[in-house]
């Protein structure tokens, strides 16, 4: 499986990878985007491994409301070209999880439990676009670290990861689910 490339939600002057998103849910969805798109005769796809998706999405919450943008590779003429959407908002209602900073390569944004191995992580619950909960996954980071510190290998470290949560995420992370995703 190829890592697949983040996706990330800007919070406060912060950057923060976006590890997952509300079963049955996707935030994307939740608005139209206006694509600069060149001319058809400069277009040729390629399908990249690390995005089966085609695009990747910044996220920006601003004053409490959420706005995002996607961005795609336009391959073609020899030339690759980033083309970006304006930022536009977004209404969607569900949480995600998002974590920053800390040792986070061998347990990438691609799995839920992955968030634990973060320097900092929090679950965000947005209504209509609003954000209305911020709630930080600290004390599982910490219980999480002082296990693996100890050396304890049998510990159940799912337990402690994923009973931090307060909504409900999929058996696979949001960049893995086929489910609900528009057909563009």
């Amino acid at each position: 499986m190829t890592k697949q490339a983040d996706d990330y939600m800007h919070l406060g002057r912060k950057r923060y990878t976006l590890i997952d998103i509300e079963k049955d849910k996707q935030i994307i969805d939740c608005a139209e985007f206006v694509m600069p798109y060149p001319s058809d005769d400069e277009i040729c796809f390629s399908i990249c491994s690390a995005c089966w998706r085609g695009y990747t999405a910044d996220y920006y919450i601003v004053r409490n409301t959420l706005y995002g943008a996607r961005e795609e590779v336009i391959y073609g003429g020899g030339k690759d070209k980033v083309i970006k959407s304006p930022r536009t908002f977004i209404p969607f209602t569900g949480s995600c999880v998002i974590a920053r900073g800390g040792d986070h390569y061998f347990w990438h944004s691609d799995f839920l439990d992955g968030y634990a191995y973060y320097d900092e992580a929090f679950e965000l619950y947005f209504k209509d676009g609003i954000l209305k909960e911020k709630l930080s996954l600290a004390d599982a980071i910490e219980k999480v670290k002082a296990i693996t510190e100890s050396g304890k290998e049998n510990a159940n470290l799912s337990s402690i990861i994923l009973g931090a949560l307060k909504y409900q995420y999929g058996e696979s992370t949001y960049k893995w689910r086929n489910e609900g995703l528009s057909d563009e």
